[in-house]
Protein backbone atom coordinates (compact mmCIF):
# COMPACT_ATOMS: atom_id res chain seq x y z
CA UNK A 1 0.00 0.00 0.00
CA UNK A 2 1.05 3.62 -1.40
CA UNK A 3 1.92 6.42 1.73
CA UNK A 4 -0.90 8.15 0.73
CA UNK A 5 -3.06 5.07 0.67
CA UNK A 6 -1.95 4.43 4.42
CA UNK A 7 -2.48 8.21 4.75
CA UNK A 8 -6.04 8.46 3.95
CA UNK A 9 -6.86 5.01 5.93
CA UNK A 10 -5.83 6.41 9.12
CA UNK A 11 -7.50 9.76 8.30
CA UNK A 12 -10.25 7.33 7.96
CA UNK A 13 -9.71 5.54 11.15
CA UNK A 14 -9.29 8.52 12.84
CA UNK A 15 -12.44 10.31 11.64
CA UNK A 16 -14.52 6.60 12.58
CA UNK A 17 -13.03 7.47 15.80
CA UNK A 18 -14.03 11.02 16.35
CA UNK A 19 -17.77 9.86 15.29
CA UNK A 20 -17.56 7.05 17.90
CA UNK A 21 -16.78 8.88 20.25
CA UNK A 22 -19.35 11.57 19.87
CA UNK A 23 -21.78 8.40 19.61
CA UNK A 24 -20.33 7.25 23.05
CA UNK A 25 -20.83 10.82 24.66
CA UNK A 26 -24.27 11.04 23.37
CA UNK A 27 -25.06 7.54 24.51
CA UNK A 28 -23.34 8.92 27.99
CA UNK A 29 -25.74 11.60 28.02
CA UNK A 30 -28.57 10.25 26.94
CA UNK A 31 -28.63 7.66 29.78
CA UNK A 32 -28.08 10.65 32.60
CA UNK A 33 -30.97 12.02 31.18
CA UNK A 34 -33.34 8.84 30.98
CA UNK A 35 -31.96 8.70 34.66
CA UNK A 36 -33.45 11.98 35.80
CA UNK A 37 -36.48 11.27 34.05
CA UNK A 38 -37.19 8.22 35.69
CA UNK A 39 -36.41 9.51 39.11
CA UNK A 40 -38.49 12.50 38.20
CA UNK A 41 -41.57 10.25 37.17
CA UNK A 42 -41.20 7.65 40.13
CA UNK A 43 -41.89 11.14 42.33
CA UNK A 44 -44.70 12.19 40.57
CA UNK A 45 -45.95 8.61 40.66
CA UNK A 46 -45.69 9.25 44.71
CA UNK A 47 -47.43 12.10 44.74
CA UNK A 48 -50.69 11.46 42.39
CA UNK A 49 -50.79 8.21 44.32
CA UNK A 50 -53.42 6.50 42.18
CA UNK A 51 -55.00 5.29 45.63
CA UNK A 52 -55.63 8.09 47.60
CA UNK A 53 -57.78 5.88 50.18
CA UNK A 54 -54.23 3.89 50.89
CA UNK A 55 -52.92 7.15 52.29
CA UNK A 56 -53.10 7.99 56.34
CA UNK A 57 -54.84 10.77 57.52
CA UNK A 58 -51.82 12.39 58.26
CA UNK A 59 -50.12 12.01 55.09
CA UNK A 60 -52.92 13.75 53.76
CA UNK A 61 -52.98 17.60 52.21
CA UNK A 62 -56.03 20.04 53.11
CA UNK A 63 -56.27 19.72 48.90
CA UNK A 64 -56.86 15.78 49.26
CA UNK A 65 -59.36 16.22 51.50
CA UNK A 66 -60.88 18.69 50.35
CA UNK A 67 -61.38 16.77 47.01
CA UNK A 68 -61.83 13.46 49.01
CA UNK A 69 -65.11 15.41 50.32
CA UNK A 70 -66.10 16.63 46.77
CA UNK A 71 -65.59 13.26 45.52
CA UNK A 72 -67.58 11.58 48.66
CA UNK A 73 -70.40 14.06 47.39
CA UNK A 74 -70.27 13.66 43.63
CA UNK A 75 -70.48 9.55 44.59
CA UNK A 76 -73.43 10.18 46.57
CA UNK A 77 -75.47 12.17 44.16
CA UNK A 78 -74.63 9.54 41.30
CA UNK A 79 -75.65 6.69 43.60
CA UNK A 80 -78.94 8.42 44.17
CA UNK A 81 -79.28 9.05 40.59
CA UNK A 82 -78.49 12.71 40.72
CA UNK A 83 -79.78 15.97 41.96
CA UNK A 84 -78.65 17.58 45.45
CA UNK A 85 -76.80 15.87 48.22
CA UNK A 86 -75.03 17.26 51.20
CA UNK A 87 -72.60 16.12 54.29
CA UNK A 88 -72.72 17.35 57.41
CA UNK A 89 -70.24 17.45 60.00
CA UNK A 90 -70.36 14.17 61.66
CA UNK A 91 -70.22 12.81 57.93
CA UNK A 92 -67.34 14.56 57.10
CA UNK A 93 -65.54 13.73 60.50
CA UNK A 94 -66.19 9.59 60.20
CA UNK A 95 -65.22 10.11 56.54
CA UNK A 96 -61.41 10.76 57.60
CA UNK A 97 -61.98 8.34 60.46
CA UNK A 98 -62.88 10.62 63.30
CA UNK A 99 -59.78 12.61 63.02
CA UNK A 100 -60.52 16.06 62.11
CA UNK A 101 -61.06 18.50 64.70
CA UNK A 102 -64.38 20.09 64.55
CA UNK A 103 -62.97 23.93 63.12
CA UNK A 104 -60.57 22.16 60.61
CA UNK A 105 -63.54 19.53 59.83
CA UNK A 106 -65.59 23.02 59.10
CA UNK A 107 -62.99 25.14 57.30
CA UNK A 108 -62.51 21.52 54.76
CA UNK A 109 -66.09 22.00 54.33
CA UNK A 110 -66.50 25.77 53.47
CA UNK A 111 -63.12 25.22 51.25
CA UNK A 112 -64.95 22.21 49.50
CA UNK A 113 -68.26 24.43 49.16
CA UNK A 114 -66.33 26.82 46.86
CA UNK A 115 -65.85 24.80 43.76
CA UNK A 116 -68.50 25.35 41.22
CA UNK A 117 -71.96 22.99 41.52
CA UNK A 118 -70.64 22.89 45.44
CA UNK A 119 -71.96 25.18 48.38
CA UNK A 120 -71.21 25.08 52.16
CA UNK A 121 -74.54 26.75 53.74
CA UNK A 122 -77.04 25.95 56.70
CA UNK A 123 -80.37 23.67 56.13
CA UNK A 124 -83.22 24.45 57.42
CA UNK A 125 -82.67 23.83 61.03
CA UNK A 126 -79.60 25.71 60.97
CA UNK A 127 -77.07 22.38 60.77
CA UNK A 128 -73.83 23.37 58.60
CA UNK A 129 -73.51 21.04 55.57
CA UNK A 130 -71.32 21.56 51.86
CA UNK A 131 -73.52 20.31 49.51
CA UNK A 132 -73.46 19.40 45.79
CA UNK A 133 -75.67 20.03 42.70
CA UNK A 134 -74.42 17.39 40.59
CA UNK A 135 -75.43 19.45 37.15
CA UNK A 136 -74.04 21.96 38.33
CA UNK A 137 -70.10 20.11 38.53
CA UNK A 138 -68.41 21.53 35.63
CA UNK A 139 -64.76 19.64 37.18
CA UNK A 140 -65.10 15.77 35.30
CA UNK A 141 -62.49 14.72 37.37
CA UNK A 142 -65.07 14.12 40.16
CA UNK A 143 -67.09 11.57 38.58
CA UNK A 144 -66.45 8.11 38.14
CA UNK A 145 -66.41 6.55 34.53
CA UNK A 146 -67.21 3.31 35.78
CA UNK A 147 -69.94 4.19 37.14
CA UNK A 148 -71.67 5.88 33.56
CA UNK A 149 -72.93 4.18 30.65
CA UNK A 150 -71.39 3.76 27.59
CA UNK A 151 -72.91 5.57 25.21
CA UNK A 152 -73.30 3.89 21.57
Amino acid sequence: MSADGIDNMDAFVKALQRKLNTAVDRIDELERENNELRRQVSELQAELNPDPESKSYDELSKGDKVRRIREKLVDVAETNHGGCESLKYKEIKMLFGGYPSPGHCYDLMQVAGEAEGFAYDENGDGTKRVRVDIEAVKDESYFHTANKPVEA
